[in-house]
């Protein structure tokens, strides 16, 4: 149990930290498509 509990705020900063560089990289190609 007490490393499921450790685990899921891994995961989930991870995730977030994928989906925030993600984002990043959409906003990039979207202003290199605007120019």
């Amino acid at each position: 149990m007490k490393s499921a509990v450790y685990d899921t705020p891994v995961r989930l900063v991870g995730f977030a930290r994928a989906l925030r560089r993600h984002i990043d990289l959409l906003r990039v190609s979207g202003t290199l498509c605007r120019v």
